[in-house]
């Protein structure tokens, strides 16, 4: 037979129990974030075609890289995080420089690219 002590040792570790059982399922309860909704109202059809036909007009000349193309698109989409209000990520600018590399196809390598 169990003694008083093991049988309040046992109360205590089942309330224990229960106490961490409602925590966590409390702390997993999905909250709405509120930027989430209004970030995907932002996001406008019309907007978003008027942005991919710009980027994909013959103005930009094909976007290549070193190309006049590729710094007009570059301007155009810092024009357009400065609209929207978003703040440069790398120190006070947009962008970010990365040298050019060297890049060789070798068709027997099993990825390639």
């Amino acid at each position: 037979m169990l003694n008083l002590i093991t049988l309040k040792k046992l109360y205590v570790a089942k309330r224990i129990l229960v106490g961490v059982f409602l925590s966590i399922f409390f702390s997993c309860q999905t909250q709405e974030i509120p930027y989430q909704k209004s970030s995907l109202e932002a996001i406008d059809q019309e907007d978003l075609r008027k942005h991919v036909a710009t980027l994909a007009s013959d103005e930009f000349g094909g976007r290549m890289p070193f190309s006049e193309g590729e710094e007009k698109t570059v301007n155009y989409l810092m024009k357009q995080f400065k609209a929207v209000g978003l703040e440069p990520g790398n120190g006070n600018s947009y962008v970010q420089d990365v040298p050019p590399g060297i890049h060789r196809c070798d068709p027997d390598w099993p990825y390639g690219y």
